[in-house]
């Protein structure tokens, strides 16, 4: 500024010199600037490559934290999927062992009951084949009927083991006397009719000697009438027969 008002007061020797000032600070300044900024530069660049750094370093925590987000949400997802699965398989294993566990039971229980019926079928066959011979003791002997009456045959064929139906013969005071009998009833009831009817009959042909096939008739219903109580209930067992 000087310099410039010199210069207009003519003054050019002072104007110079205080030019000469100006551009010797103007340069001291700008070298000083200059040399400050050169100065700083380094300075700056430690901090911006620092900030840089510090910044790589973010991102690269940033990145790795989200990767270990992932592969943590990877691993939940894993490890919840094996839970369902082992859930499944648990409670699938639970089912099957119940299953086995009530199979087993049940089969247990089958055998037990298989045994037992086994046992009473065998007892039950034993009572009836037991029946059977009994029941073959009290018919009359073949060898005798065809002793006696020597173009005659017998057809017997009981529809189970034990039969409601049998066969009589007897000779009393000089007769001859065959019977055909069917019980009411088959199997175990037909045999005890079959029992009770040929003790009736016995009693009445051999031990009280009634041979009249009327009369045998007449005695026998009253005999099972009684012996069934038929006057006191309204059962209606009792048989056929057929005498001569």
């Amino acid at each position: 500024m000087l310099s410039q008002v010199y210069a207009k007061q003519n003054d050019y020797k002072a104007a110079y010199a205080y030019h000469l000032k100006f551009m010797s600070v103007k340069d001291s300044l700008f070298n000083e600037a200059n040399s400050k900024k050169l100065a700083d530069m380094p300075v700056q660049y430690e901090s911006e490559k620092k900030d840089q750094e510090i910044q790589l370093l973010k991102l690269d925590r940033e990145k790795q934290e989200a990767v270990a987000a992932a592969e943590s949400k990877k691993k939940r997802s894993r490890i919840m999927a094996w839970c369902r699965i082992w859930r499944r398989i648990s409670i699938f294993g639970f089912i099957m062992v119940n299953r086995f566990l009530l199979i087993r039971r049940q089969k247990g229980i089958i055998e037990k009951q298989k045994v037992l019926v086994e046992e009473q079928n065998k007892e039950i066959t034993d009572s009836i084949n037991y029946a059977l011979r009994i029941q073959k003791a009290i018919l009359p002997s073949i060898e005798l009927i065809y002793k006696t009456l020597a173009q005659s045959f017998i057809v017997y064929k009981p529809k189970d083991v034990v039969s409601g139906d049998f066969y009589g013969f007897a000779e009393k005071n000089g007769q001859v006397i065959l019977a055909a009998v069917d019980c009411t009833g088959h199997g175990v009831p037909g045999a005890f009719m079959s029992m009770i009817g040929h003790n009736l009959l016995t009693e009445i042909i051999i031990e009280r000697g009634i041979v009249k096939p009327s009369a045998i008739l007449d005695e026998l219903n009253k005999a099972i009438r009684k012996a069934l109580r038929q006057d006191e209930n309204d059962t209606k067992d009792g048989m056929d027969v057929a005498i001569v």
